[in-house]
């Protein structure tokens, strides 16, 4: 059964008493309580009656406890209530110990790191090979989640994002850019002192090409792969000025095939070699089998 954290973050702004979160959530509320963090001097306004829970009472302070009375239009069918301040003392959602939680299921490492806007930092993840900072978007609407990360101020600095629930647009706008996403709501479970999960490696999706790795393989294949005629030996097969002219206009559109299908698995790194390959031959007009016998799949590591 799913940690209902989307439900719990929904109510991020609510200030209630405590049998007020049990109502609402029901069996899962043992779950949610330990990110729940009582306000020291706040007395609930209202109580939910036992009787109705959806007639909320109003709590008025006495000089020794609390007395919480029904609306006029209900008073002859549900009670009033005497109440000691454990009843009426308000709780709302500590983020700071969810993100704590969460840093702890998901074996971040802490470190010395400010917010980004709407992404809350939580740690520091070292899977896959790579150093990942882990960052948390707790809105909940898609419209939301996404003014959370178009306005995040560096989002060089942001490897991974936790999200309550899923956001499509939001989703793929971070992966174009190497940035994983994880889901919540897909990943983590319910137990009694709160939730468990498994980081589900969405990383190893988003990794981009290294520029400079690739820049110097490309070098290293033009010297040995092109025609001898495109480095301006004086060949046989490139003695003639129209072999010398053809070859370099071929060389020119061999590096601008290079470069497009670079920058196109940053853009789209899910998309195979194989269609990248296909839309670099119609972006610079060439026949696909000319462009397989100069450009290779093993021409980029990282694909």
């Amino acid at each position: 059964m799913e940690f209902p954290v989307r439900k719990l973050l929904k109510h991020g702004e609510s200030f209630e008493p405590l049998v007020w979160w049990e109502n609402l959530f029901g069996r899962s509320f043992s779950s949610i309580q330990p990110f729940l963090a009582p306000s020291e001097d706040r007395c609930a306004e209202f109580y939910p009656s036992p009787d109705d829970p959806s007639v909320r009472l109003v709590v008025r302070e006495t000089q020794t406890r609390y007395h919480a009375t029904p609306p006029k239009e209900v008073e002859d069918r549900v009670e009033d209530l005497i109440l000691d301040w454990e009843d009426v003392q308000v709780h709302h959602l500590d983020c700071n110990r969810l993100r704590h939680a969460l840093r702890k299921v998901f074996n971040l490492k802490p470190a010395a790191r400010q917010s980004l806007g709407g992404l809350f930092y939580i740690g520091r993840c070292e899977c896959n090979r790579e150093v990942r900072h882990v960052y948390a978007c707790l809105a909940v609407s898609a419209s939301s989640a996404l003014r959370a990360v178009s306005e995040c101020p560096d989002l060089s600095k942001v490897g991974c994002v936790l999200f309550p629930a899923h956001h499509e647009q939001v989703t793929s706008l971070l992966q174009s850019q190497g940035i994983a996403s994880v889901i919540l709501r897909e990943h983590l479970t319910l137990t009694p002192s709160g939730f468990s999960g498994e980081c589900p490696a969405n990383c190893s999706a988003c990794f981009l090409p290294d520029a400079g790795q690739l820049i110097s393989r490309l070098d290293t294949i033009e010297k040995t792969v092109l025609p001898d005629a495109a480095r301006g030996s004086k060949t046989k097969k490139s003695a003639s000025a129209g072999g010398n002219a053809r070859a370099e206009t071929y060389l020119e559109k061999y590096k601008e095939a290079r470069g497009f299908i670079m920058k196109y698995h940053r853009k789209n790194p899910a998309v195979s070699f194989t269609q990248a390959l296909k839309r670099a031959s119609q972006h610079v007009d060439l026949g696909l089998s000319t462009l397989k016998k100069h450009i290779k799949k093993g021409d980029f590591p990282d694909w």
